[in-house]
């Protein structure tokens, strides 16, 4: 966006509830912008006013904007102070849960690994139950656990499934979601509209999980990030098969080895 003219101001703005802050800022002129002007603050509450070129003789005066247009001034500093706040708040309380999180289960590698097969034979028989309801042509090759830094589960082209050990975390909903949807891809490898349709066919509800796996989805690389920097786990993200029905790394219990042994069945 091509600017024309800009400088730096210092502004008094008043509150509400009638009190003065004066803040420093920036007046800019954009010439494509037409008509009224543009106002926005950043985190520091340090406000950049966007002006038309029929107002750029406010550069030479800004308070005399200020002061004509002080109720606008007033309610959008307001709102940018809650907005900001609000979004500390939430930050502070994400960086809370994922504390209380590591705190409580004290993860380590025995503890994933425990997870993983726990979360394999509830995957395995989800995926053996809608890969037969679904009418799949193609064949399920494996069905793996990781602990994945990026994705809740993928799906290659030959039906082998992965999933993201810490959806164990998640209601069985949304397991439920997570297995339907990667097995869509072995009908659609895309994210088409006739791929969510399928979706939406055997899962109806899959948006309220679907909501519940990308809020969690945000704080992954978080707690990611935070098990790796306290060494509870040593090994690279999603390079490690915690369980798999592959019988070279098999991790599963002789019943759940037995359900997969006769998934074709």
């Amino acid at each position: 966006m091509k600017l024309l003219k800009s400088c730096e101001v210092t502004l008094v703005i008043r509150e509400s509830k009638g009190d003065s802050v004066h803040t420093n800022g920036r007046f800019v002129v954009n010439p494509r912008r037409k008509l009224s002007f543009g106002l926005r603050f950043d985190e520091s509450m340090s406000p950049t006013v966007i002006l038309p070129v029929s107002m750029s003789f406010y550069l030479k005066k800004p308070q005399a904007l200020v002061d004509r247009y002080s109720e606008f001034f007033t309610d959008v500093y307001e709102k940018s102070r809650r907005k900001f706040r609000l979004a500390s708040e939430k930050r502070n309380k994400t960086e809370q849960l994922i504390n209380d999180f590591i705190m409580e289960h004290c993860p380590s590698d025995a503890w994933l690994r425990k997870l993983a097969r726990e979360t394999i034979e509830e995957m395995v028989d989800l995926c053996v139950y809608y890969h037969r309801v679904m009418g799949l042509k193609k064949e399920l090759n494996s069905v793996s656990v990781k602990l994945m830094k990026s994705r809740w589960g993928s799906c290659s082209s030959d039906g082998a499934l992965s999933f993201n050990c810490l959806s164990a975390l998640f209601p069985q909903s949304c397991r439920r979601y997570l297995v339907i949807h990667e097995l869509c891809h072995l009908f659609e490898m895309n994210h088409s509209s006739r791929f969510w349709a399928l979706v939406a066919r055997f899962c109806p509800d899959y948006k309220e999980s679907r909501i519940l796996m990308r809020a969690g989805y945000a704080h992954l690389f978080v707690i990611m990030d935070e098990l790796r920097k306290r060494n509870f786990i040593t090994y690279g993200f999603g390079s490690k098969i915690l369980a798999s029905t592959k019988d070279d790394v098999l991790c599963m219990s002789p019943e759940c080895n037995e359900k997969w042994k006769r998934r074709a069945e």
